[in-house]
């Protein structure tokens, strides 16, 4: 499907199946047009998500007692000159890194490139991978095994998921 993006009004296409987005052409364009975040805070737990991604594989880890930490922005890495980044969660047993991601555009390519660069496992969980962890009753106790199966299959996408290895 074709769109138009607010920002800078340059038209861009995305698959059919993302229907809740085509606002904007890339992360860049939305922040610059969108001038409020928001977030979601669990106050008990002290901790702040920035999307609900991140909060739907956070609740899915604690409810399957899949040990989990919110990364440590203190690891990290620089992209390009002004930029950091590090990926959203830390799987300690599996020693994963692991990013929660709706809409991904280049330039989140190339910062999981640089992260994986550094020798760190990475897995990329899209939408789709999310969605169909949901939609398959994601409180099912069948259902932390489909969070595995889908973390290794956004992991064999790209064999450089991997790391440096």
């Amino acid at each position: 499907m074709t769109f138009t993006c607010l920002n800078c009004q340059k038209e861009f296409a995305l698959p059919r199946s993302y229907t809740s987005v085509g606002k904007y052409c890339s992360n860049e364009c939305s922040a610059k047009h969108t001038k409020t975040r928001k977030f979601y805070a669990v106050e008990d737990l002290d901790i702040i998500f920035e999307s609900s991604f991140e909060c739907l594989f956070w609740s899915l880890c604690m409810f399957w007692k899949i040990p989990v930490e919110r990364a440590d922005r203190g690891k990290a890495i620089r992209v390009g000159e002004n930029g950091w980044y590090c990926p959203d969660f830390y799987l300690p047993e599996e020693d994963l890194w692991v990013e929660a991601k709706g809409f991904e555009d280049d330039d989140d390519r190339a910062r999981y490139a640089a992260w994986r660069e550094t020798g760190r496992k990475l897995a990329v969980l899209g939408r789709d991978e999310l969605e169909e962890i949901r939609r398959t009753n994601g409180t099912s106790p069948a259902a932390s095994g489909r969070l595995a199966i889908m973390t290794l299959r956004a992991m064999e996408r790209n064999q450089t998921y991997w790391g440096a290895s």
